[in-house]
């Protein structure tokens, strides 16, 4: 019982650790998938950014070569610029001309108007005079009547000279303040030029300042980027302000010739020259603000997209790390796939030994079942022995208890002296017999009580190796003991009871030593998978399953088409050094070949399983082909290609794949290899129970 509960248990450990191994492929294989798919969409995103980066380079030459153009043009509308001031300066010094003899003419108009103003005061003067006169004489001579009609004559000519010369103080009023309003004009005109001088030093200013904004702009010309549209419509403002220059010079002529043919026009003319001026001056002053502005968000478009190169530059360099990076885990992870699909064909292969292990323990444990039930009949017999002899012993003593009765009555003494004789006879051989009795009961009970304690204990495991061993000393020491005492009286049925105990005993100790040459297999098993791991990381070989594949498609095959079976296996396969040269030698000369077809049946899926030919995932619930004999599984597209090896035993594979990798392994290149650079390590290991 205690050695199939610990190979229970040892069964479950490995199932346990096979569903982790195949849970562990499947997240594996998971991501693999993943990082497949990252990988893509990194390669993906990586061409799309060398994509858009030669877009932008390309880009960057255009706009170069357009900011070459733009700059010549730039060149030109300084040059007509800097002509149509040269232009705007001549007509600057005509005007001054032209203010220079209206000022003369100006004076001469001031001295004629005061001389005028000055005779007209006289005059006026002389007029009020006359006109006193003219009142006495007519207050005089108001009384008489002869000369009255001569004085209205000489009041009206008086009253018309008077308003002749209202008339002509009101025309010479008028022309003095014409006369001070030309010299206000004349000084608005000085300051006028005074001004006009100063925009022709602040556009000499603003030339030099151009100048200085050219030179800056051929040395950062290269590294500007602008936008096409913006580009033309600055051009197209360009050519605006040229035609309006145009115009205006146009305008300017017309005037000047204006000014030429008509002087009194002047003033509208130096107006409109005004308006003229400052419309210009805030067109220049905004041109050159857009211009500003345009370079300004040209630098800082160059800085934003330099820092965006700098920046997709950098990213495509963290990428491609990301990206090494992630193919060095995915070659990690399939190696540890690998390795992993490995160890879990040597875990199935050692499940299939346990169960068949298991198979014959559990045969056994039913013999010991059987055996364990015949001990206890005849302990159960031998229980209803002791009770016959109870009853018994309770008859004879209440026999006794009568002859002491009898024993007790004077009067009869002598008369049944020979029955008492008779009585103590038959007394005397019952107490012989009630200790015999009491020995083979206590002795059969504490037989009983043995067994009862082997079959409860614990099982106990000594400290001595990794994987123990089972104690039995106390179990030895207890039987040895009790045996001899048991052996002077011993009935029939606790013969047999030890017989069935020793024969219990030799079957345990052999079940033990198979279950300890079981563990030193499993323990070699492991350390072989550990060393085909460690070939695995210093040379990538080829995928287990792969191999499988590969030996059972050269089972298949008849010996005639059969290949050498050194090309079947990869250089890193290992073989057991059990095995002798004289029977690699024999196995190499037999002929193994096995061509049982499949017998296929295609259904529902009903629970997830792993493809035998792909070793992809057969979902629940699709279509899935399962072999009705050796019940393989796998996709209905796969059954064609799988090996037809059904019913094939493992220990026929096992043994053709070991003459195989026999075969490789003995052959000089790789003995020479292995002896040049080959270490072996060897160490303890702790293993779980």
């Amino acid at each position: 019982m205690t050695v199939s509960k610990a190979q229970e248990e040892m069964i479950s450990e490995l199932r346990q650790q096979k569903f982790y191994l195949e849970s562990q492929a499947g997240k594996l294989e998971a991501q693999n998938a993943k990082l497949e798919e990252h990988l893509e969409k990194m390669s993906q995103q990586e061409q799309t950014k060398r994509n858009r980066l030669l877009e932008l380079e390309s880009k960057l030459r255009e706009m170069g070569l357009e900011h070459e153009e733009e700059k010549m043009e730039i060149k030109r509308q300084v040059s007509e610029l800097t002509l149509s001031l040269q232009e705007r300066e001549s007509q600057i010094s005509s005007l001054q001309a032209a203010r220079l003899a209206l000022e003369s003419q100006l004076q001469q108009a001031k001295t004629e108007l005061e001389e005028t103003t000055a005779e007209a005061e006289e005059e006026i003067h002389a007029l009020r005079n006359h006109r006193d006169e003219i009142q006495r004489k007519f207050d005089a001579l108001r009384d008489s009547c002869s000369v009255i009609t001569d004085l209205e004559e000489q009041l009206t000519q008086l009253s018309q000279e008077n308003a002749e010369l209202n008339r002509q103080n009101f025309y010479l009023s008028k022309q003095l303040d014409e006369a001070s309003d030309e010299r206000e004009d004349q000084l608005q005109l000085s300051q006028e030029v005074d001004r006009l001088r100063r925009e022709v030093a602040d556009r000499e200013m603003h030339l030099n300042n151009q100048k200085q904004n050219i030179e800056t702009l051929k040395t950062t010309c290269s590294m500007l980027e602008e936008q096409v549209v913006e580009l033309e419509s600055l051009n197209d403002e360009l050519l605006e302000k040229e035609r309006q220059w145009e115009a205006w010079r146009g305008a300017l002529e017309d005037e000047k010739s204006q000014a030429e043919r008509r002087t009194r026009d002047l003033q509208r003319l130096l107006d409109n020259e005004k308006q003229n001026r400052l419309r210009a001056d805030q067109r220049s002053t905004e041109s050159r603000q857009a211009v500003e502005l345009a370079v300004r968000e040209h630098q800082t478009e160059m800085l934003a997209l330099q820092q965006a190169l700098k920046e997709q530059r950098l990213k495509a360099e963290s990428l491609s790390d990301t990206l090494n990076d992630l193919e060095k885990k995915h070659a990690m992870l399939e190696m540890n796939a690998r390795s992993l699909q490995q160890k879990l064909e040597t875990e199935r292969e050692l499940k299939q030994r346990l169960m068949e292990e298991q198979g014959k323990l559990q045969q056994q444990m039913d013999l010991q079942k059987s055996h364990i039930f015949r001990l206890t009949q005849g302990l159960q017999d031998a229980l209803d022995q002791t009770d016959m002899l109870k009853t018994e012993r309770t008859d004879l003593e209440y026999q006794l208890e009568n002859i002491q009765v009898l024993h007790q009555i004077p009067l009869q003494l002598e008369y049944s002296h020979g029955t008492a004789q008779s009585w103590l006879d038959v007394g005397a051989v019952y107490s012989h017999e009630k200790v015999k009795m009491e020995g083979t009961i206590s002795q059969q009970t504490k037989l009983i009580d043995f067994l009862q304690a082997k079959m409860d204990q614990p099982t106990k495991k000594k400290k001595q190796g990794i994987f123990g061993r089972r104690r039995e000393d106390v179990g030895t020491t207890t039987t040895g003991a009790l045996a001899p005492q048991a052996q002077p009286a011993v009935p029939l049925q606790y013969g047999e009871l030890k017989l069935a105990f020793e024969k219990e005993r030799s079957r345990c100790a052999d079940l033990e030593e198979a279950l300890q040459k079981m563990r030193i297999e499993l323990r070699s098993l492991r350390e072989e998978a550990a060393h085909f791991k460690a070939q695995e990381h210093a040379a990538p070989s080829t995928p287990a399953q792969a191999r499988h594949q590969i030996l059972m498609s050269a089972i298949v095959k008849s010996p005639e088409h059969q290949p050498n079976a050194s090309s079947l296996l990869n250089p890193s396969s290992r073989c057991k050094e059990t095995s002798t040269p004289e029977e690699f030698g024999r196995r190499v000369k037999e002929r193994m070949h096995h061509n049982i077809p499949h017998r296929f049946s295609v259904g529902l899926n009903m629970r997830a399983a792993k493809c035998a030919v792909c070793l992809d995932t057969v979902h629940f619930g699709r279509q899935a082909a399962t072999c009705l004999e050796c019940h393989a599984l796998c996709h209905p597209k796969c059954s064609p290609c799988l090996p037809a090896t059904c019913g094939l035993p493992a220990e026929y594979a096992a043994h053709f794949s070991e003459a195989l990798c026999r075969e490789k392994a003995g052959s000089p290149a790789l003995q020479a290899k292995e002896a040049s650079g080959h270490v072996r390590l060897e160490g303890w290991m702790k293993q779980p129970r």
